[in-house]
């Protein structure tokens, strides 16, 4: 089951993530200490890495 972009910065602010700012297709997420660009083509592949989850 792909994820879409909406349910993936969702779960992203539930772990203290915020969107900072976008330009173009990238969005520039921040949890005041990391922050980091992510094309909105590859957020889900970014978001199984990091959560370990799978489809």
């Amino acid at each position: 089951m792909p994820f879409k972009y909406r349910e993936i910065e969702r779960n992203l602010k539930k772990v203290g993530f915020q969107v900072v700012r976008q330009k173009g297709s990238h969005v520039i997420f921040s949890n005041g200490r990391d922050t980091f660009p992510v094309p909105k083509s590859t957020v889900q592949m970014i978001y199984l890495q990091e959560w370990n989850v799978s489809c």
